[in-house]
């Protein structure tokens, strides 16, 4: 991202949408420890996790719930709505289906609040 912005001369980012099938988990990896998401005034992002507890909704992946917590601490932006909050939607993807792996999907977005 940073060489993106650069190359077009932009300092900031108003809104960033993230849908990168996957590997949402190495770009936020690398927008906070490079602290260009503190340049992202909104952030929304399609999630892709594996850990689901139907009980308890998307708290118990681990991956999220630090990634929210880094994005709030070191980025200062705030989860502020979760499209289902149950844990998303089952992938049915033929792939999955046959390693009986429980992929699911689920969109998320944060906002800058400091």
């Amino acid at each position: 991202l940073p060489s993106i912005m650069k190359e077009l001369g932009h300092t900031k980012i108003s809104i960033l949408k993230l849908d990168v099938e996957g590997s949402e988990y190495r770009f936020l990896e690398s927008a906070i420890t490079s602290g260009v998401c503190r340049n992202i005034d909104q952030l929304v992002l399609e999630w892709h996790h594996f850990s689901f507890d139907p009980r308890y909704g998307t708290a118990t992946n681990p991956h999220i719930n630090m990634f929210v917590a880094l994005l709030d601490e070191m980025c200062g932006l705030k989860l502020y709505w979760v499209y289902d909050k149950s844990g998303g939607w089952p992938a049915h993807e033929k792939m999955y289906t046959e390693m009986k792996i429980k992929l699911r999907y689920n969109l998320a977005s944060f906002k800058r609040v400091r």
